[in-house]
């Protein structure tokens, strides 16, 4: 049955009973005497072997343990804290023909933030170089969009101040894994015992790589012995959706341990927007407004799941309105759009569109 930790003053009472068991025609509840303070103190220190009991209770499950305790938890699985990570990708630069680039050379983004070239690079016959470039330090805020402009750190001969990012984007910066990522990955494993390429396998060795959020598997999504992965990055994308550079990493990072004869499909989901319109919303204060946008995020985060070739996925609409009705401050609201549940296909996934208040 379960145990709840007597309160401070329940424990007070117990011991000054037991003083009035122990202690013939003497009463431990009259004042003055020493008993009472006494008994006061020993309530206390019982108390704190008890909050300590409990705490000891919350580290022994990985739902509950704090972050030493939960490395530890997945430690006994294999699993490790994903450490923060540097971002990475390509750039196209415009230059004289054979001018070489050397490995090191500074590139720097309009906000400050650095980057290095990763090998050497020459300009070839098009005009125009690729660069490889790694952030100079970890996180996601080096992440950048495919077309955003570069410079160069100091002037190069030959070589335009100027370029732009990489159709496929530099992808891959991410901070230390936060604890409830990693807890959802040490619960994931300890319910899907490993099968040798069952999709949970997939799913367990794609959110070890960094910035994996959400991963879904279909198989034989495209043809016989194909295993189709769709991933998300939650944490360092907007809509989640990652860059070409983060599916090839990933795709990098699966291949050691899939089966030999599996073709693994790494894919970015196919964002597909969904407008919504609220109409009647009370109180329409700002600060309620703001929690919708917020619940409706989250709604679209939990719930959503990338379609499949043999189970098109039926985002509800009934969701978006759970989620209205769940933001702090809303008493009423009447759900225009959408007026249907939101049908998605192969490799698609649902996202938050523009929100109306009428």
């Amino acid at each position: 049955m379960p145990f709840s930790i007597p309160s401070l003053p329940s424990l007070g009472d117990k011991v000054r009973q037991a003083f009035r068991a122990e202690m013939p025609n003497f009463d431990a509840y009259l004042w003055p005497n020493n008993v009472a303070v006494t008994a006061k103190v020993l309530a206390l220190t019982l108390y704190d072997h008890f909050l300590r009991l409990d705490w000891i209770r919350r580290q022994i499950f990985a739902a509950t343990a704090e972050s030493e305790y939960l490395d530890r938890h997945a430690a006994e699985y294999g699993l490790a804290r994903k450490g923060s990570s540097f971002a990475e990708g390509y750039a196209t630069w415009a230059g004289t023909v054979g001018v070489k680039v050397a490995s090191g050379t500074l590139i720097t983004r309009s906000d400050g933030v650095q980057y290095r070239t990763v090998g050497a690079a020459v300009v070839g016959a098009g005009g125009t170089a690729r660069l490889r470039l790694r952030a100079t330090g970890t996180g996601p805020g080096a992440n950048t969009m495919a077309g955003a402009p570069l410079a160069l750190g100091e002037a190069l001969a030959g070589l335009a101040a100027n370029g732009v990012v990489a159709s496929d984007g530099i992808g891959g910066g991410d901070e230390v894994e936060k604890d409830e990522r990693l807890r959802e990955r040490v619960l994931y494993r300890k319910r899907h015992t490993p099968m040798g390429g069952a999709p949970s396998d997939y799913v367990i060795w794609a959110g070890e790589a960094a910035g994996v959020t959400r991963v879904y598997v279909e198989r034989l999504a495209y043809g016989l012995g194909t295993v189709g992965v769709w991933i998300l990055m939650d944490d360092l994308y907007a809509d989640g959706v990652p860059t070409t550079a983060d599916i090839q990493r990933v795709s990098n990072w699966i291949a050691p341990f899939a089966p030999a004869t599996a073709i693994v499909c790494v894919r970015a989901p196919t964002p597909v927007p969904v407008p919504i319109k609220i109409r009647g919303l009370e109180p329409a204060t700002s600060d309620v407004r703001d929690a919708v946008r917020d619940e409706i995020a989250d709604a679209f985060r939990r719930r959503g799941e990338v379609g499949q070739s043999a189970a098109p996925f039926r985002f509800s609409r009934s969701w978006i309105g759970e989620a209205i009705s769940a933001a702090t401050g809303e008493r009423r609201h009447e759900l225009v759009e959408p007026a249907a549940d939101i049908m998605l296909s192969r490799g698609e996934l649902a996202i938050p569109g523009t929100i109306q208040f009428l």
